[in-house]
């Protein structure tokens, strides 16, 4: 899920992902995370 977090969002660093840790307490910005994941699984297969 990383590589393609990364594929998608390639403006979005670990760093940022750290940063925006504690945000994730926030229930919007958590449900928005979802949505967003749960877009890009969608359109891209997961090859494991």
């Amino acid at each position: 899920m990383a590589q393609t977090s990364a594929e998608k969002y390639p403006q979005v660093t670990g760093a940022q992902i750290k940063g925006s840790a504690t945000l994730l307490t926030s229930g919007d910005v958590y449900e928005k995370m979802k949505d967003l994941v749960a877009q890009a699984l969608a359109r891209k297969p997961v090859r494991q």
